[in-house]
């Protein structure tokens, strides 16, 4: 029997950085813009931008606004989160969060927490269209509560068009800065005789072709790195990550019987992977997909 061994070594980590204000304004020489943002649950995802404010006046003249695409094949909590701004406690003098919004429509903007403590959220409608208002949510009922990740849903509702959604000046309670430790040896070489081997990310080995690390329906960011001189997959705000190999790099592992993978994480509780097979077909969903995961530890 042979081994199934795509050799990967994947450095799993959520970047945690300080912050110096207590808004999230997105300006160039701010803060929030050269953070991580991921989008989920928009159906093909697409990122959040960082764009000239279309309507500056009002309540807000800011140069530099988020704008969020909501698909109208989206799920009603199409969101966007970051981890960037650290690890912060709520008390008596910063659970009051707020939100600038320049919205097409009424819905709930909800504002969502995660972190050590048990995720809170908090919905609020706008009530003007077309122009900037500014929402305010009170999480006194979470004080004494800790959180490290921003969630940001702004047009929570099922919708019967793509809306466009900017948002802007978060404030949010100071985060702590926390740097992570990044691993300092490289994964170990591979022994397995090549012949026994389908390789798809190894120094070891001549690599088949893999079409994308990261698909467009991920939740997590990539990188290419290098650790002591070994190149490395990193992940980083990382829920899920798709990799595929389509079309003419289908792999066959017909006869295979193992699965290889280095990981290292500071931080990481559960690793999953789950293999797929469309079937014949070649097609998600034809009705003869199969697959299989297998969750670590």
């Amino acid at each position: 029997m042979k081994n199934l061994l795509p050799f990967f070594m994947m450095l799993l980590a959520i970047q945690v950085f300080a912050q110096s204000t207590h808004t999230i304004d997105f300006e160039p020489a701010g803060t929030g813009s050269d953070w991580s943002w991921i989008v989920t649950e928009n159906d093909d995802n697409p990122p959040l931008e960082f764009i000239a404010n279309p309507v500056s006046g009002g309540i807000n003249t800011s140069a530099t606004v988020a704008k969020f695409t909501a698909r109208v094949t989206g799920n009603p909590w199409a969101l966007t989160f970051t981890d960037g701004d650290g690890e912060f406690t709520f008390d008596g003098s910063n659970y009051m969060v707020s939100i600038m919004v320049y919205k097409p429509v009424i819905s709930n903007i909800a504002v969502k927490f995660e972190g050590t403590s048990a995720p809170i959220e908090i919905q609020i409608p706008n009530t003007v269209t077309n122009q900037w208002e500014e929402i305010t949510f009170d999480f006194s009922g979470s004080i004494g509560n800790t959180y490290s990740r921003i969630v940001i849903i702004p047009d929570f509702e099922a919708r019967t068009q793509e809306n466009i959604v900017y948002f802007d000046n978060i404030q949010v309670p100071d985060g702590v800065t926390s740097v992570l430790p990044e691993p300092a040896v490289a994964a170990p070489t591979p022994t397995q005789d090549p012949g026994d081997v389908i390789s798809m990310f190894s120094d070891a080995y001549t690599d088949v072709p893999v079409d994308t690390w990261l698909t467009v329906w991920s939740s997590g960011t990539l990188e290419d790195v290098s650790i002591a001189g070994n190149p490395t997959k990193k992940y980083s705000s990382l829920n899920f990550a798709g990799i595929e190999t389509t079309g003419a790099n289908l792999i066959d592992v017909t006869g295979m019987t193992h699965f290889h993978i280095d990981i290292w994480s500071p931080d990481n509780n559960d690793f999953k992977v789950k293999l797929v097979d469309f079937g014949a077909d070649g097609l998600f969903g034809g009705g003869d997909d199969t697959e299989h995961e297998i969750i670590y530890p």
